[in-house]
């Protein structure tokens, strides 16, 4: 049997795409915008259901 040397291990190399070696790769977009768009719908509906409950009717 030779006595074959194995080179140390690399350092993990970002490529091109959001993946490095050893990680999921990163995918879809950043979630702040989508989660305050979000809540101001929730905010304006509850407002306007607050509003449409408090008005009288003659």
């Amino acid at each position: 049997m030779k006595n074959e040397t194995v080179p140390p291990p690399t350092k993990p190399v970002k490529v091109k795409g959001g993946v490095s070696a050893g990680t999921l790769p990163l995918t879809g977009g950043p979630v702040g915008p989508t989660v305050g768009v979000g809540a101001m719908l929730v905010a304006g509906g509850a407002g306007a259901l607050w509003s449409t409950r408090r008005k009288k009717t003659v």
